[in-house]
Parts: structure tokens; sequence; C-alpha cells
């Protein structure tokens, strides 16, 4: 016990060690093995106490802030999924194998949550953010400690309930601070009647830390909800915003007014069994009733969509009576409390759905692209959420104007700033209008499309009822105004411009925000792929430098908080910089006659001059920024397994040579060239990050650029030397170039669906047997030679021609005998009375459906299937070579699932649609590209005779999924976790590519049968307790030594070859009785083995064969 405060209230106490309040004696209170212990003081100041709550994601504690002898409140972010501490031994956190990048991310974001949650300190109702810092390997926040009574216990207090004035009198500034807090970007998500307090009188909104949402990026998500104050769309991982917070607000009101807990949202759905509160004797006008009953609407919808309408409903024109004492010393009850019991909180798991971009030619494109879209859940880190990729209700009035200035916006407010605007409705006049001097400010109409790079130096507004999808870059410049109303999706660089995200409009791609205030949100959803870098802020306090002695000073002083170089510098030694730099234009930063490095650790670099020394950024989200040139002869390194959050734009030029590695997000918008000589050949690799090209990026003679990420190519990509692509090429209006003596061995997904252009120039060679390449067929020009077999399909009867509308089932079956009919497209909801075999293009647009009869099936013979809208089909078989096409929605009639069957060179073609499948089989030389949303309702998996899966949606999350793989190939590219009776066979020449992470937990296994092959690639294995596999053909193992290392913790039995680049951990059971290659060196570290780990036959590793 600390010996001047008491740990358990943080009350001073006197030399005998007896709490005057609580009476507690020292040494009375023991914490749990990972808790802080008390009277440990964080950063030389919070003193900690006993914990006041935990959760999922976190610790909270009483403190004491000793600076200023006050009582706080002291979250510590410790997901429990993710880390483990003995605190007897040491403070720090640890992290789990496999969780390191998840948890970097969570933390990343609980800090950013806190700094945002810092500026709602003029709010007196919600619960203050005083102070956060990262200590322990983990971060904290020190919140103000709030020391009343909860709803709950008022509840009880007054007898079972609270009067109706009462209650509305001491909630109305709640409103307000909420508006404030939605205006903000933010949304609570859990309010409750624990979670208000009242404190002398007053409101309080606050949270004591239990987690409620935490996400793995794309793997699962658990959410804890409180039922009968969690809305529908909290159980369905989707559609949340500011009227979510309206539902837990109205419920509250009702628990308080009735003392009754309202039925849960999900048995509301069936039957909605809510009492009346009048009907309860409570004192509300019928008016006030059904505005209660409204804001507590199932659907999104039904309810109001902010807190001031709700408000506005409950109060305007209602005498609201003073209240009554608030805590009577013994209040007489008139009745028997009434009280129930709070249920236990629900933990559910599943996908996290994420926005699925959706551009493309012609009709479809832009409706796909902008239905397409489903929402994204985001990390909860504090009370608060940002409320990246939310989808708004499908009844918004996203039109209404708002004419206040938002929040954070120092210009006019919209209907000022563009009462003047010009109307664009296609990128030749938006490109004319922005060129034209005379033109004040633009308007976007309809569903707006560019499919070239913009400047935007003027305002901009896209309204309501309109959306602007930009497949290529937007730069936004000083004057420039991105004003989102209804729907925006593209990447999007805000350099010295600003983007409003307001009320009922959606943000979706990427924001990359060089400067404050480039984002300002006012209700809008916002994506949550932001990178911001406060330019000004970061380097206003810079020391300037100019000789190397002056640079490594800066260096090593700790009281230097950025460093601008602003004269040519040559460094004759490693420098490391823990603090922001800036290369100032004109001048440069070179090494001497070594390799010199210049390592920033954990905090970004900006160039707007020369580089020409080697690189190396790590720590926790290193950033750099290049506006200048980047001449690395001796290599970059960016990021890695110890690193988080890691990104690299590049504005300017990069000229790379020797061997560069990146684990990070890259956007280049300027000029990326990779190259090597005879004498030292060039290596770029790319890790598991996403790369998005708008500008040019070169791979020169030797030179291998080799990806195991993500490539999102929008501009020219340019092969002269050798791309080893074992991750997804996805080009959307760009363009991929082979130049002769080029080489592309493609072993993953190369995807040129998007109106893109491939060409393969006469002396280039192209290798995709083990890969899937698919285009269109105007897209490509195919010269040199391509190995391996091409997927290709016309739409020319889809987008290109008028289409036959069809309304009717008789209409549709007599256009589809018609020969004089092409193609037909479904308009509106139609329902059909029977099976439906489709032998001509048959498209279903977005906003229509097509509903075949239970237990009936779609037949695809050897025709096109497109869809973008609704189908409600058990089975859809393509047969014949036909193709299908979900861009949509598919599901069945019951949830167990649908069937997708294809044979005969048939294949399907999917991107993060909403595709409810169980069953799939592909025979006889079939493919799919299966992207979508539902990917852990796979039960069944069977390829045969030379087939292809290509899994790239959201994480595979299965315990009892078989999947057999014989004479066929699976490219794992998104992550998949296999437990309970879940199992993968390969047999005969199967070949399972593995670019994604794949966890197999207790009961999972994996039978790679003679003469089949596992391979894997910038992805993960792991092995847990409980789970085997087992070897009998070839498992190999490539990457980058420092990239996450694949780990055996349960059982790895091998009887075939294994071939390895990179450790294994072992600390489960390795056995074998095959042969292994290693290219390690020395062969001794090929296997990292635990203590307690039981291995058998590692003596003898032969060393990696030639060739």
């Amino acid at each position: 016990m600390n010996r001047e405060y008491c740990p358990y209230c943080m009350t001073p106490v006197g030399e005998d060690g007896v709490c005057p309040n609580c009476g507690l004696t020292s040494g009375t209170y023991t914490p749990l093995p990972h808790h802080i212990p008390p009277g440990t003081v964080l950063m030389g100041r919070y003193l900690v106490g006993r914990v006041l709550g935990e959760g999922g994601f976190g610790i909270t504690y009483i403190g004491c802030d000793l600076r200023l002898e006050l009582k706080v409140a002291i979250k510590e972010y410790f997901p429990t999924n993710w880390v483990a501490r003995h605190s007897e031994v040491s403070l720090s956190v640890n992290n789990y194998s496999g969780a390191e990048s998840s948890y970097a991310k969570g933390k990343s974001r609980f800090l950013y949550e806190a700094r945002t949650m810092a500026k709602m300190d003029k709010q007196p109702e919600i619960v203050s953010v005083r102070d956060f810092f990262e200590l322990n390997n983990t971060a904290y926040i020190v919140m103000e400690y709030v020391d009343g009574t909860t709803f709950k216990e008022l509840v009880a207090q007054r007898g079972g309930r609270i009067p109706a004035g009462e209650l509305l009198h001491l909630i109305e500034p709640l409103f307000s601070a909420l508006s404030a807090v939605h205006a903000a970007g933010l949304i609570h998500r859990d309010i409750s009647p624990d979670n208000l307090m009242l404190e002398r009188g007053s409101v309080r909104l606050l949270d004591f830390g239990c987690a409620r949402e935490s996400t793995q990026g794309d793997e699962t998500m658990t959410i804890t909800l409180k039922h009968g104050y969690a809305p529908i769309e909290q159980y369905q991982h989707k559609g949340q915003g500011p009227w979510t917070d309206v539902y837990g607000l109205s419920a509250t009101i009702y628990y308080c007014l009735t003392g009754k807990t309202p039925p849960q949202a999900l048995d509301r759905l069936m039957d909605d069994e809510i009492i009346m509160p009048r009907r309860l004797g409570v004192d509300l006008t019928e008016k006030q009733e059904k505005a209660l009953l409204r804001g507590m609407g199932i659907k999104q919808h039904q309810r109001f969509r902010t807190v001031e309408e709700l408000h506005t409903a409950l109060y305007e024109g209602v005498d609201v009576p003073a209240p009554e004492p608030e805590l009577p010393e013994e209040p007489e009850p008139e009745k028997e409390p009434v009280t129930p019991a709070e249920p236990e909180p629900e933990v559910r798991t599943g996908p996290i759905e994420s926005p699925a971009r959706r551009v493309g030619a012609g009709r479809r494109a832009v409706l796909g692209a902008v239905l397409g879209l489903v929402a994204v859940a985001g990390i909860l880190g504090l009370i608060f959420l940002p409320r990246g990729g939310e989808e708004e209700p499908v009844t918004t009035d996203a039109g209404a104007a708002v004419s206040a200035a938002p929040v954070g916006w120092n210009g006019p407010g919209r209907d000022e700033l563009f009462a003047n605007a010009q109307v664009a409705a296609d990128e030749e006049t938006l490109a004319a209008l922005l060129a034209d001097e005379g033109v004040e400010a633009v308007s976007l109409s309809g569903d707006f499309q560019a499919n070239r790079s913009f400047t935007i130096n003027k305002p901009l507004l896209v309204p309501g009822d309109a959306s602007a999808v930009f497949t290529c870059s937007v730069e936004l410049t000083e004057g420039g105004v991105l004003w989102a109303g209804g729907l925006v999706d593209g990447s999007v660089v805000v350099n010295g411009g600003t983007v409003v995200a307001d009320a009922g409009g959606q943000v979706y791609g990427s924001l990359v925000l060089l400067g404050s205030g480039g984002l300002v949100r006012q209700g809008g959803a916002v994506s949550e792929d932001i990178y911001e870098l406060p330019l000004d802020e970061l380097f206003a306090g810079a020391v300037s430098v100019a000789s190397e002695d002056e640079l490594r000073a800066a260096c090593e002083n700790g009281g230097v908080s950025a460093i601008r170089i602003e004269g040519d510098v040559v460094i004759s030694e490693n420098l490391t910089a823990g603090v922001p730099v800036l290369v100032a234009e004109g001048v440069s930063l070179a090494s001497g006659s070594g390799t010199q490095v210049f390592l920033v650790d954990g905090a970004p670099l900006v160039n707007d001059g020369t580089v020409e020394c080697s690189l190396q950024l790590g720590g926790e989200s290193p950033l750099l920024l290049n506006r200048g040139e980047l001449r690395q002869a001796d290599g970059i390194w960016l990021g890695g397994h110890e690193s988080s959050n890691c990104a690299f734009i590049n504005l300017g030029s990069a000229e790379l040579g020797g061997y560069n590695a990146m684990w990070c997000r890259l956007f280049n918008y300027g000029s990326l060239t990779a190259s090597g000589s005879e004498e030292e050949p060039g290596t770029l690799g790319l890790g598991s990050g996403t790369v998005s090209n708008f500008g040019s990026v070169s791979v020169g003679e030797n030179c291998v650029l080799m990806s195991g990420g993500f490539i999102d190519n929008h501009g020219e990509l340019t092969i002269g030397g050798v791309l080893e692509n074992y991750g997804s090429v996805n080009s959307t209006f760009g363009s991929i170039e082979l130049l002769s003596g080029g080489m592309v061995e493609n072993r993953g997904l190369i995807d040129m669906y998007d109106v893109s252009t491939l060409t393969v120039n006469e002396g280039a060679q192209l290798n995709t047997v083990e890969g899937v390449l698919l285009y269109r067929s105007n897209c490509s020009q195919i010269v040199g030679e391509i190995d391996g077999r091409v997927w290709e399909v016309s739409f020319e009867l889809i987008d290109d021609v008028p289409m036959h509308s069809v309304t009717t089932e008789a209409e549709l079956i007599d256009s589809l005998t018609d020969e004089s009919i092409r193609s037909v497209v479904i308009d509106g909801e139609l329902t059909l009375t029977q099976a439906l075999t489709v032998t001509k293009p048959v498209y279903v647009p977005a906003g229509s459906s097509l509903t075949i009869p239970e237990g009936e099936a779609v037949t695809v013979d050897g025709s096109i299937f497109v869809v973008n809208g609704r189908v409600v089909s058990d089975g859809i078989d393509v047969v014949n070579g036909g193709m299908l096409e979900v861009i949509g929605e598919w599901t069945a009639h019951n949830s167990g699932g649908a069937a997708l069957n294809l044979t005969g060179g048939s294949w399907a073609y999917s991107r993060m649609c909403g595709m409810s499948v169980s069953e799939l089989t592909l025979s006889e030389n079939s493919m799919a590209v299966y992207a979508s949303g539902e990917m852990s309702m796979l039960r069944s998996i069977d390829l045969s005779g030379g087939s292809f899966l290509v899994l790239n949606g959201e994480a595979l999350i299965s315990d009892d999924l078989e999947a057999a793989v014989s004479d066929s190939t699976v490219i794992q590219l998104s992550d998949a976790e296999l437990g309970g009776s879940a199992s993968i066979v390969l047999s005969r020449t199967s070949l399972y590519s593995q670019c994604g992470w794949l966890t197999l937990l207790d009961g999972g296994a994996m039978n790679v049968q003679s003469g089949a092959r596992l391979a894997s690639f910038g992805g993960r294995l792991v092995l847990e307790p409980g789970s085997e596999l087992l070897n009998g053909g070839s498992f190999s193992v490539c990457g980058f030594s420092d990239t996450y290392r694949d780990a055996v913790n349960g059982s790895l039995e091998n009887r075939g070859s294994m071939f390895l680049t990179q450790p294994i951990d072992v600390s489960g059971t390795f056995t074998n009785k095959g042969r292994i290659y290693s290219a390690i060196v020395p062969a001794a570290g090929t296997f990292s083995i635990s203590s307690g780990a039981v291995v058998e036959g590692i003596d003898n590793i032969e060393p990696w064969p030639e060739g």
C-alpha cells in the first residue's frame, strides 16, 4: 500500500495505514497476477490503485494524479486475446504469437481515440481525457474520475422507476453533448442505465473500460452487447451511426421510466412485445410516448436519425416539471421496487465487413461501386469509435441542406459555398469547370465516375442524392474543398484543401492528410484508411541542422522534438533518429563511401530534397513521405514484423537499387523505379501490405519484384525485369506492360477485370500455370508468350448494346428462347415459379432481384449470368464454359447456405459480395475467384480435375469445413482459421498456395498427401495446440528472413520434403521422417525450439538444392 493514499478509494491515509474513508487496512487488497500492483507510479505521476473494471480490451484502475493531488481513472490497453502479463516478473505486456500486428493496430486506435476524446473536454456531460501515453509495451489513458450514482442504481432508489418529469429534466443536457460527439464523427455504442451517472445533480456519460468491440484487421470481431439497449445493427455488424445511440438512449429512458429492461432487438424482429409506457402508468403525453418508441425503432430507418430529432420530439412544446430531490436519504417506495436483473452481456463473433469497391465500364460499374459498399467495423479502444465506414440507413434524406458551418470548418456554410456552383455530370465537364477560372464552385450530379486523376483547387460538392467514384487519384490543393453530402469513393490526397464529411455523407477509399484540418467530420461516415501528417505541427519547433555533426547531435539529444536538415549532409556512420525528420527542398542527405544507414524509429521522415543514403524506418507507426527524390543505391527497408502501421507515400520520384523490402501501406502518386545490374542485381520485396499505384512503377532489367501482398494498380506498371507474384495484382483503369526480356511468374491472382490494358510484347513471357490470370477480351494486347490458362470474358452484349428488359416470368422465358434477343436485363423484383436455365447473357442490376423457388437452382449453360443486385436461389450450376459474376448479393432460402457448382471449364468471379454459399464444387478445369463477405459459411469445398480456387474475401473461420482438393490448386489470399473438425486434404498433384495467414486451431487438421504441395510465401502458418499437419508431399516456406515465422505449437509430421528459407518456431511436436532442405546458414538456425517441445529427426538438415 502507498503510505499516502488508499489503493481502494484513493483517500489520503494516516500513519496507522487505515483509510479513514473506506476502512481498508494495508495489505488487505490483493490484485490478480496480470493487474498492475497497487502503489505503482506511472510516468512518475500517476499512482495506480484497485481495478474498477475489466473487459476484453482493457483494464480500468482508480488512480491519483500525484502532481495535482486529484483522483483519476486510468485505462490500460490490455486485449486479453492478444497479450498476457505476470506483474511479479514484469509490468510489460507480452504479445501472443501471431497477434503482434493486431495488437499494434489496436493500440494505435486506442491512442487515436484518446486524442479525439480529448477534444471533447468542453462537454461537461462527457467524461474528459486528461492525459495519454505509452509505457510497458502498451498504452494508457488518464480520465476524469466520476463519483456518483448510476441511473440503474437511481431507478432502484426511486422505487423501481424515475418520474418522467424528473428524468427528462436530468438527462436533457445529454442530448447536446451527444450531438457534439456525433458531429466529431464518434459514436458511443453502449448507452445504458449503468453507463449514465448522476454526479452532484448533473448527468455524466461514462464507461468503465468494458470492451464492446475488438477487431483484428480483416479477422474476427468480438462484440459484447447489452441486451435491450443494443439495436439490431450491432448484432449485424453494419449500419451503425448516430441512430445507434438514439436507440440506446431511448431504451435507457424506457428503463428508467418503467423499471423494465426492453426486449432485445433480435427478439423484437420476430414478435415485438414491448409494453407501451403509458400502459404501465408512466406520465408521458401521447406525443412523447410515440417519440420514445420511434427512438427504439427496430430497423434503422424507423428511428430518428439524430439525437436532435429525438430531443425535439420529446421536449418541444412539453412543459417539463421541476425535478424531485436528487437522492433522498431514505426513499419511501410507493410500491415494491421493480429492479429486473440485467442480463449477462452476450459475446458474439463474426467476420468484419469492409468496403467493397466495384468499378468498371458501362452500366454495371457505378451502381456496383455504390451499392456494393458494406460497413466497416472499427476497433473500440475507448468509449467512442470513429465512424469509419458506417452505413447510412436506406431512407436517409441525404440531400437535405446543411447551411450551418461544420464543426472545425472555418469557411462558409454549404449553401453559401455552392450558391453559384456549376453542375458536372461527367469527367470531361468536371475537367473543364475546374480549369475555368470564372467558375467559383462545382456540384456533381447523378452517379458520377471519373477514370482519370484530378487536382481540385475550388469547392466541389457531391450532393446527398449523388455519388462520385474516382478510380484514379484526387488531390485537394489550396482552395480545394471536397464536400461529401453523398457517397465519395477514391484515393484522396489533401495537400492544402479540405474534405468535409457532411451528415448523411460517406467517404470511402483512402485519405492522405498533409496538414492539420484537412478532414472535417460533420456526422458523415469516413473510411478508416487515413494517414495524417500534420506537417506544420510536427516541425513547428524543429532544430535546423546543416552538417553530419549537427545531425548526430540532434539525433542524440532527448530534448529535440523534430529535425530539419537545411544543408547538404553526408553521413559517415549509421545514425538513428527517434523524432520527425525533414529534408528541406534543395538539400541532400547522402552516405559516404560505405553503406551507411539512416534509421528513423517510430517517427515520420519527410523528404522535399534528395536522399541518397540507405534508409530504414521501423518502430511504431513510421511514415515516409517523399515529395523530392529518393536515390537508394543500397536499398530501403520499411516496416517489418516488429513495426506497425508503416506507410510510404511517394509524391515525387524514387529510384531504388540494391536490396529493398517493404512491409507497409504504399501510395505511389509519382514514379517508382527498381533496377539493378549484372554485377549487383536489384530486389524489391513487397510484404503483406497494400500497394496503391496511381503513378508509374517500373521494374528494370536485372531486378526482381517479389510481391506477397496486394497491388492495386490505377496507373502504369512496367516490367522489364521479373515480377514474382504470390499475392494479388488488381488493375483498374491502369496498364501492365511486359517489355521484351521481361517476365512475370504468377502464382497468385492477376485481375485485369476492370477496363485495364495488359500488353505482353515480343520477347516477354508471362507464366501463369500455377496462378490465375483473368481479363476482359477488350483489355489485352498479347504479342509475347503466355504459359498457362487465361480466363477471358466479353461483356459486349451487356455493356455495349441495348439489353432486352423483362419484368415478368413469361417475358424472361420468352426472351431466352427468342433468337432475335441477344441479352436480357431484369427490371425490378422478379419471382419465378420454376428453375431457370441461362443460355444467353442475363443481368440482374443493382436495385433489382431474381428469386428462384426453394429447392431449385439457376443453371448457367455456356453463357454469362451477372448479379449486381440480388438473387435468391438454393443453388447455381455453371456448366459448359459458362461464367458467373456476383458483385451484389446471393442468398439461399434458408440459413444453411447455397450450393455453387462449376464444371466443364466454367468459372465464377466475385469481389467482396454478399454470397452465402456453404457448398463449393469445382471440377473439369473450372475456376472460381471467391471473395465473399460470408466466407465462414463454407462447409464443403470439393476441387478436382485441374480446377483453381482463389480465396480472396473475408477471413475464413470455421470449425467444420471439409476441403478435399485433388489434382487442383487453392490460392489462399485471405486469412483462414480452422479448428474443431475442420480439415483440408490435398491429394495427387494438388497445390495449396498460401499468401494469407493459415491458422489451425485445436482439432484442425491438414493432410498433404504424396505428390501434393503446400507452399507459403509472405503468409504465415500457425499450428496451435491440438492441431496437426501431416506432410507426405512437399512443404515449402519462402519469404524474407525478418517476416513472421511459422509456428508449430501443435503437431507437424514430415514424411515428404520440406524446403525452408526462414526459421520455424517449435513449442509443440515436430517429427521428421522425410527430408529437410534449408537455405538458412547455419542450418542449425532452421528451427527455434522452445523448452518442452518434442522434436525428432532434425539432425540431418540438407542445404538448399541447386536450381
